[in-house]
C-alpha cells in the first residue's frame, strides 16, 4: 500500500483578483493588451531588406 502526499495549494498572482469569470476575463484582457503592446516593439536589423 502507497501513501500519496499532497503538498500544499501555492496561492499565484491571478488568485489575488476576486472572482472566477472576472479574474479570467482580466487575465484574457491584460494577455491580449500586453501581446498588442509588444507587438509594436520594432528591432532594426542590419542588412535586412525590411524596414
Amino acid at each position: 500500500m502507497s501513501v500519496l502526499a499532497v503538498a500544499p495549494r501555492r496561492v499565484v498572482l491571478a488568485d489575488l483578483v476576486p472572482g472566477a469569470i472576472v479574474r479570467d476575463l482580466a487575465l484574457v484582457l491584460a494577455g491580449a493588451a500586453f501581446t498588442g503592446l509588444v507587438a509594436q516593439v520594432a528591432i532594426p536589423i542590419p542588412g535586412s531588406p525590411c524596414r
